[in-house]
C-alpha cells in the first residue's frame, strides 16, 4: 500500500505501533537513470548527469511515542515521498537521497528511531550462519534424531535477518496493481534467495505472497527447476517452510530464536506411504480383501467414464467448501521439533490447500481448527492399532470425539511417531463416525501425507498400478506419469520411486506440458463432488 508523507494525519500516525520505512526507488530515478541491482533487487538508483542523487532503500521504525514527530522530520528532509507500508511489522518503504542519509539519521535516533539500510542481498531471507552455533540439550537431541532417520542427507545452520527486512523481502510489491494481461512490474517480482549447504543456495520465484493472522505465507517456485515452495514468515521473525530442488526435500526448521536448521532428506528414502500389508482402507482383517483387491500383473481395461457436465462442474466451482481439522499428537512426534509442532502443522495444511489450488479445486480448503499434545505412547503398536484406538475412543482417547464436537472438526488426525509407513485412514470414503487418520510425523510435510489421508476419506484411491479397485468411483484414481513423476495418491512403486507432485490427478490441468490424469484417473473430480459432504459431518 502506498502513502504519501505530508498527508498522514498526527493522530493516525500517533496510535500506530513500530514503523519501517523504505521507498520505491522509482519515486526518485529519472529517465535515464542507472539501476545499481543485486541479488536483493532495486536498493539503489544512481544518477546520471543532470539528474536526480543516487538513493538507498532504508527501513525506519519508530517509537510511538514520537512516531509524529519524526513523521515531521521525514517530511522535512525528504519532503512529500511515497512510502510502501508492510503490514505485520506496521513497516513503511522510502528512498532516501544519499546526501541526506546521514542527518536523517542523525535526527530521527533523537526520537528513538532504528535505522536499517537495505543492501543488494536483502532477498537473502536465511544466511550461513558464522562460527560454531551453541545449542542446548534440546537441540542437540532433535538434530540427533534427525541424523539418524534413514531419509536424513545433512543439515545446515542459518540465520534469519531482522523481521522487517524479512517482511520486506518476501511481501515487498506482492500488493501492486497489474492490468489485466499484464506482467508485473519489475520491482514487485520478488525473488527470494535460500542457502542449502555451505556452497549452494537456490532462488525461488515468488507466485502468490497472503496475510494471515500469525504472519505471511508465501508461496513459490524454484527458478532452476521448477519445484514448488511453501514458506511461512511469523511475526516475531522466525520462519518455517519445505521446498524441492532437484529431487530432494529441504524443510526450514526454526531452532530457537534467529537460527534455524535448513534439513535436506531423500524422498526415495522415506517410509512406504502406507504400513506393509496395510490398504488404504485400515478395515478389520476379515474385510480387507473385498475392500481392496491386488493389483495384477496384466492391468484390467479401464472402465468407460462418463465426463462431468460443464454446468454441473461449474455450479461445483461456485460453492466455497471448508473442512475443519483437528490435529493431535504425541510428546514423541512433538520432541523432534524445538518449538511447539504447530509450526509444522500449519505448515503442512498450507501445503495441502496448495495442492487443491494446483489442481483447479481453488475452491475447496482445509481449516486447522484446534491443535493439541495427546498422552499417548506409540511404543509397541503398529499405526492400525493406533488410528482404532482414536476412533473407538480408547485410553487416552477416551475424550477426543468430545473434542471434536467442540471444535466442529470435520476430520481428526494424529501426528506420531511410527516410521513402518508414512500414514493410514480408516477407509476409502469414510462417513462422519470413521473421518480420522495417522501420520508419521517425518511424512506430515515432505511427502505431504496429511493431504493424501484426507485425499482417501473424501473418496480418492492410490494409482491403478496399485489399487484396481474402481470403488465408490470409477475414476478415482490417482496418476502416474511413467518414470516422470507421480501424483498425491500414487505410490513409489508404481514409477520406480520418482517424485511426488504436489497435484491431485486431473485431465484438464497440465503439469510441465503434460496433463496430470485421465478421465479413469480424475481424483480431482472426486474432491470436487464429494468435499461438500464431507465439511458437513461436523
Amino acid at each position: 500500500m502506498l502513502h504519501t508523507a505530508a498527508k498522514l494525519p498526527s493522530s493516525v500516525a500517533a496510535h500506530l505501533g513500530i514503523v519501517m520505512v523504505a521507498a520505491s526507488i522509482s519515486t526518485f530515478a529519472a529517465p535515464g537513470a542507472t539501476a545499481q541491482t543485486g541479488a536483493g533487487g532495486n536498493n539503489r538508483v544512481t544518477a546520471g548527469k543532470g539528474q536526480q542523487p543516487v538513493t538507498d532503500k532504508v527501513i525506519i521504525s519508530h517509537t510511538p511515542k514520537f512516531k509524529s514527530k519524526a513523521y515531521s522530520v521525514l517530511s522535512r528532509v525528504l519532503g512529500k515521498k511515497e512510502f510502501e507500508t508492510l503490514g505485520h511489522t506496521q513497516s513503511e518503504v522510502w528512498s532516501v537521497p544519499q546526501s541526506r542519509f546521514a542527518r536523517l539519521v542523525q535526527r530521527l535516533r533523537v526520537f528513538g528511531c532504528k535505522i536499517i539500510r537495505l543492501r543488494a542481498d536483502s532477498n537473502h531471507i536465511l544466511r550461513r550462519h558464522q562460527g560454531p552455533v551453541a545449542m542446548s540439550a534440546a537441540q542437540e537431541g532433535m538434530l540427533r534424531r534427525a541424523r539418524a532417520s534413514r531419509e536424513f542427507v545433512g543439515v545446515n545452520m542459518m540465520k534469519a535477518p531482522e523481521p522487517e527486512v524479512a517482511e520486506y523481502a518476501l511481501t515487498s510489491g506482492a500488493n501492486k496493481p497489474v492490468p489485466a494481461g499484464s506482467s508485473p512490474p519489475q520491482d514487485s517480482v520478488s525473488r527470494i534467495v535460500l542457502p542449502i549447504n555451505d556452497t549452494q543456495q537456490v532462488t525461488i520465484l515468488r507466485l502468490k505472497v497472503s496475510a494471515t493472522e500469525k504472519g505471511s505465507t508465501w508461496r513459490g517456485s524454484v527458478e532452476e527447476t521448477g519445484e514448488s515452495a511453501v514458506l511461512m514468515w511469523w511475526k516475531d521473525g522466525h520462519l518455517s517452510g519445505v521446498f524441492g530442488y532437484k529431487g530432494h526435500i529441504y524443510t526450514i526448521v526454526n531452532m530457537g530464536g534467529e537460527v534455524h536448521a535448513v534439513v535436506e532428506t531423500d524422498p526415495k528414502m522415506m517410509p512406504p506411504d502406507h504400513s506393509p500389508e496395510k490398504a488404504d482402507n485400515a478395515r478389520p482383517p476379515a474385510d480387507r480383501a473385498a475392500a481392496q483387491p491386488e493389483a495384477t500383473a496384466k492391468p484390467r481395461p479401464l472402465p468407460r467414464v462418463k465426463p462431468l457436465a460443464d454446468a454441473e462442474r461449474q455450479a461445483l466451482e461456485a460453492k466455497k467448501i471448508t473442512i475443519d481439522l483437528m490435529l493431535l499428537y504425541t510428546q514423541k512426534a512433538a520432541s523432534r521439533y524445538i518449538r511447539d509442532p504447530g509450526d509444522l502443522l500449519e505448515l503442512a495444511v498450507e501445503q495441502a490447500n496448495e495442492t487443491f489450488r494446483n489442481s483447479g479445486l481453488g475452491n475447496i480448503s482445509l481449516q486447522l481448527v484446534h491443535k493439541q499434545l495427546i498422552d499417548y505412547d506409540e511404543t509397541g503398536g503398529d499405526q492400525f492399532t493406533h488410528l482404532y484406538r482414536m476412533v473407538d475412543g480408547l485410553g487416552a482417547f477416551k475424550d477426543v470425539r468430545k473434542l471434536r464436537n467442540e471444535k466442529r472438526a470435520d476430520i481428526v488426525g494424529l501426528i506420531l511417531e511410527d516410521p513402518s509407513g508414512c500414514g493410514l485412514s480408516t477407509r476409502v470414503g469414510a462417513d462422519a463416525e470413521e473421518a480420522y487418520f495417522v501420520v508419521h510425523h517425518s511424512c506430515a510435510a515432505i511427502t505431504i501425507s496429511i493431504a493424501h489421508e484426507i485425499g482417501h476419506i473424501i473418496g480418492a484411491r492410490h494409482d491403478r498400478i496399485i489399487d484396481a479397485n474402481d470403488a465408490p468411483f470409477p475414476y478415482g484414481h490417482g496418476h502416474v506419469n511413467g518414470t516422470k513423476w507421480r501424483d498425491i495418491m500414487s505410490y513409489q512403486k508404481g514409477c520406480d520411486g520418482c517424485p511426488r507432485i504436489p497435484f491431485w490427478s486431473n485431465p484438464r490441468i497440465m503439469y510441465r506440458g503434460e496433463p496430470t490424469g485421465t478421465d479413469a484417473a480424475d481424483n480431482a473430480r472426486v474432491i470436487l463432488e464429494q468435499a461438500e459432504r464431507v465439511s458437513n459431518f461436523r
